[in-house]
């Protein structure tokens, strides 16, 4: 089914300029709060903006809107109302077979704020300003360079608290021409203020120019003070005649309700003014200014498939493909995908399906809708099936010096014949760039690294890859260890000492069973023998090379085991006599030696006895040499200690004639020492851990009776024995 003819011929003219500039519309309102704590006045500005999202040159909603607010002329505050959502305007039909026009889309948002004013004489304006309009309105002259201005008034020494009017209802998507329509554009007033409707001009705010800010900018900031100017009309049009009709557009003065049958095509500027009256009082004029698009309407066409290329993301995406109607009033569905690899399984009867193709290819998809009321249609869109493009290359040869020759190589999807293959190999190589699928063999002047770059176009699809290319010089492969002759139980530090211009990977071979993936190991030989330890080293990026290096063969000779007996190791100064015995073991011939820590040195040791000379703690070493000079040692701790003696005297007499005047503890062979001493009662009268110290007699400065007095003695020696001693000790006066 076609389109009208009509409608046609206006999208044509309109396409390149419809939606140059994006002021749709806007409406800017009022509404009271009540009463700040310092008594001023609390209002709610509210500031809606509608613009067109298609538009192609049109800036998006302000961020933030600059609102002005004026006492006469003079700027009392400038609001500064950061964006907040965004709403896409419903589409509702003329009638039930008219499908919205195509690329016709209108999105608004709201701000708002709350300001603080003092009531004062003359009032405010509240005021924003925005240029341009679309360039393709047809009821002005130069319309893209007229602006708009939305303001409002609040009363002069408004006590009351006044709510200004506001519109609820958004006004329609667009109009069909030669269709008459109706709607209600009545405001409403939170205050009950008797409201009057009517026709009025539209005001002119901003400009073009290129000053950041100014009064002719696209965003004055702030916007100006009043009074405003009127945009200019084209003949035969005004304020009060904004569009031709038959008859003319009209509002009604009490009810708001807005008529009219345009008869010519296009984009209108309707702005419509309602008087705020109170007590017979004018408060104030709140005005909404939008532009009304009238169309041709085809209303035998409304069945619409969303074009794919509203949806670019679909050309290249694989088998299976989201589909939306775009169509209005329909009860029902039926789509039809014209896939012979699945007919006739390839319907469906859902508004929005999701269909999986068999193979790509091109589709002229089918979609039958019934609105019911007799009213069906048939659309068709073409659609093309691609799998996602990903293309990438490897590339083949030596990267090591002084080779700089690489052969390229295509890898990933799949292309057709007719693919656009493009490579570029940067201004250092033997081709700078080349168009196909296999490059010839490049050859590279310089080490680089070069930035090779490949991009790929089949049947609109791209794909972008990049890599770069360098050159190093060849590995130099070295390896040592750190001796060739070991004992056992000694380590062997082995050694890899390549060079690389990339990260080295290492094998060592052991020659026991044993491997290691470390570089630079130790390792220790569990047995004696000889070894031929091996190092595989290699690159596994840049100049890829390996080598396999042979070390020298390593001797690992056997170790003796040195060990002896002490007998005993803990003696007392009255025996300080002890027997070593040696019971090391050596698998080839060696030499024993034993020494002490007080000097002594005994070669030859297999048995000796010593006796040492005085108490403490000595050190004995078994030190044994084996014929390939593998040496081991062992050790033992020998301690000779004091022989413990506690005497206690039986009687004292302190009466001061010098002659065993103190009662001595006399003890040796002792690490810790206390002594309690107690009258016949129990309690004592005298405490010490020193055994140099004697007691007087005494007792808290005085002397105390003679009598016997009980002792208890506690005593720990060197090997962390407890000795305790009781008695009884008689004291003469």
């Amino acid at each position: 089914m076609m389109r009208g003819v009509s409608l046609v011929f206006l999208l044509l003219i309109l396409s390149s300029e419809i939606f140059s500039f994006h002021i749709v519309g806007g409406e800017l309102s009022y509404k009271c709060q009540g009463n700040s704590s310092n008594g001023n006045k609390l209002y709610q500005i509210k500031l809606t903006i509608y613009r067109d999202c298609n538009s192609i040159n049109g800036a998006p909603f302000d961020n933030p809107a600059i609102v002005g607010i004026y006492n006469g002329t003079n700027l009392v505050q400038k609001l500064q109302l950061p964006l907040q959502a965004v709403f896409l305007l419903p589409y509702s039909a003329p009638s039930p077979c008219a499908p919205p026009p195509p690329n016709t889309c209108i999105e608004y948002t709201t701000y708002t704020s709350t300001i603080a004013l003092p009531p004062v004489p003359g009032g405010y304006t509240i005021v924003y300003q925005r240029c341009c309009r679309n360039s393709t309105i047809i009821n002005l002259i130069n319309p893209d360079f007229n602006g708009a201005t939305y303001m409002a008034t609040i009363p002069p020494m408004d006590t009351a608290c006044n709510s200004s009017p506001h519109f609820p209802y958004h006004p329609p998507l667009i109009l069909c021409r030669n269709m008459g329509f109706n709607f209600d554009h009545s405001a409403i007033d939170d205050d009950g203020d008797s409201l009057v409707y009517s026709l009025c001009n539209a005001f002119h705010g901003g400009g073009r120019d290129n000053i950041p800010g100014g009064p002719t900018s696209p965003q004055p900031d702030p916007p100006l003070p009043p009074p405003y100017s009127n945009v200019t009309y084209a003949p035969g049009y005004s304020g009060a005649n904004p569009m031709m009709g038959n008859p003319p557009m009209i509002i009604h003065p009490q009810t708001g309700i807005l008529s009219a049958n345009p008869t010519i095509s296009g984009i209108h500027v309707v702005t419509v003014c309602v008087q705020e009256w109170r007590n017979g009082q004018l408060l104030g004029i709140h005005r909404r200014d939008y532009q009304f698009t009238v169309y041709n309407c085809d209303l035998s066409k409304f069945a619409t498939i969303r074009p794919q290329n509203l949806v670019p993301e679909t050309y290249c995406a694989g088998l299976t493909i989201p589909f939306v109607s775009y169509s209005n009033n329909a009860k029902s569905y039926f789509w039809k995908f014209n896939d012979p690899g699945k007919a006739p399984g390839d319907t469906s009867n859902l508004q929005n399906p999701t269909y999986t193709f068999s193979d790509t290819g091109v589709y002229n998809v089918m979609l039958v809708i019934d609105a019911g009321n007799g009213c069906k249609d048939t659309t068709y869109e073409i659609y093309e099936v691609r799998y996602p493009l990903n293309v990438y290359f490897e590339h083949q040869g030596s990267l090591c010096l002084p080779n700089t020759q690489v052969q390229f190589l295509l890898k990933g999807t799949s292309l057709s014949p007719m693919a656009k293959i493009h490579w570029n190999f940067g201004n250092n190589a033997s081709v700078s760039g080349y168009n196909g699928a296999s490059p010839p063999v490049i050859t590279f002047n310089t080490p680089g690294p070069h930035l090779v770059t490949l991009e790929v176009e089949d049947f609109g699809c791209k794909s972008y890859f990049s890599d770069t290319v360098q050159f190093f010089q060849p590995p130099i492969f070295n390896a040592d260890a750190s001796s060739i002759e070991v004992c056992l139980g000694e380590g062997v530090q082995f050694f890899n000492q390549s060079t690389a211009e990339t990260p080295l990977f290492c094998l060592w071979d052991f020659d026991n069973g044993l491997t290691s993936t470390q570089c630079n190991p130790l390792h220790y030989y569990q047995n004696p023998g000889i070894y031929f330890p091996k190092l595989k080293v290699y690159t596994l990026t840049g100049c890829i090379d390996s080598a396999e290096i042979s070390l020298p063969p390593i001797t690992i000779y056997p170790a003796p085991k040195a060990s002896f007996s002490a007998n005993p190791i803990n003696a007392s100064i009255f025996f300080p006599t002890i027997f070593f015995k040696n019971t090391s073991k050596s698998d080839v011939p060696a030499q024993y030696s034993l020494i002490l820590s007080d000097g002594t040195m005994v070669p030859n040791f297999d048995e000796y006895r010593h006796t040492f000379s005085d108490t403490g703690r000595y050190t004995a070493v078994v030190k044994v040499i084996n014929n390939y000079g593998c040496v081991d040692t062992d050790s033992l701790v020998i301690w000779i200690f004091p022989e413990i003696t506690i005497f206690v005297p039986n009687a004292f007499t302190p009466n001061g004639d010098g002659i065993n005047d103190i009662f001595f503890v006399s003890v040796s062979g002792i690490l810790e020492f206390e002594i309690s001493i107690f009258n016949r009662w129990g309690d004592r009268v005298y405490f010490s851990t020193n055994p140099s110290e004697g007691w007087d007699g005494t007792h808290q400065g005085a002397n105390v009776p003679s009598g016997v007095y009980n002792y208890i003695i506690k005593a720990r020696d060197y090997q962390d024995v407890l000795h305790v001693k009781k008695g009884q000790v008689y004291l003469f006066n």
